[in-house]
């Protein structure tokens, strides 16, 4: 972490915020599980922190977060999840964060880097075993999480067809609102978060997720 991080994290808790979400980004090497990793990474940070700053925080990465302790004694910690191979900080914000007692901190200057995996079947398994603590998320949280990556699925499906069909206009409409809406709003979160060249990659690379998200799930 840079020289700034502690008082930058600190200023969250301000107006009666109890816990604060930061931002942990992978350090980039080379090679393709480190691509992948770092996507991952910063396409679910976009998610935790835009669920968040919308009133609906539903986790957190333990490697950068922050909490009161008044919250996690009145709370009794993260006893309830201590059978878990991992995800307790995870589980923990899962059950106590709510819209009023919850801020983001996205300021660069909380960014704490994290050590990437070593190889691309180290983040597999890492990613797996991640997979595990979703199931303990809160109902309503499952189902928004499910419906996220269907959305995405049926909308490139459903283009993909309307190309089979030959239906050019209607196809020409879906990727237009695609590329001329949705993707910059995409690329500017990316760049926020300091991505890099990732966003260049960020079309392909949420194809790729679509695919590989499930098939790890399902592993």
């Amino acid at each position: 972490p840079g020289p700034d991080w502690i008082s930058t994290m600190a200023a969250g808790f301000r107006n009666g915020r109890q816990i604060v979400l930061g931002y942990s980004p992978y350090a980039p090497q080379a090679g393709l599980g480190n691509l992948l990793e770092r996507y991952d990474g910063v396409s679910k940070a976009m998610q935790y922190m835009g669920f968040a700053m919308a009133g609906m925080p539903y986790m957190g990465v333990g490697r950068n977060l922050g909490y009161t302790s008044e919250l996690f004694f009145n709370s009794k910690g993260p006893r309830r999840h201590n059978h878990l191979m991992s995800g307790d900080d995870d589980l923990f914000i899962n059950e106590v964060a709510r819209g009023r007692n919850t801020t983001v901190v996205a300021d660069p200057r909380s960014f704490m880097t994290t050590r990437p995996s070593p190889d691309l079947l180290t983040w597999v398994r890492r990613k797996r075993r991640h997979y595990t603590t979703a199931v303990h998320y809160r109902f309503g949280h499952q189902v928004l999480l499910m419906l996220l990556p269907l959305a995405r699925a049926i909308f490139w499906a459903a283009l993909i067809w309307l190309l089979v069909q030959a239906r050019w206009r209607e196809a020409i409409v879906g990727a237009a609102v695609q590329l001329a809406v949705l993707m910059p709003i995409t690329i500017l979160a990316m760049r926020r978060l300091q991505a890099g060249v990732l966003a260049w990659f960020a079309l392909p690379l949420e194809w790729l997720f679509l695919l590989l998200d499930p098939l790890l799930y399902t592993s």
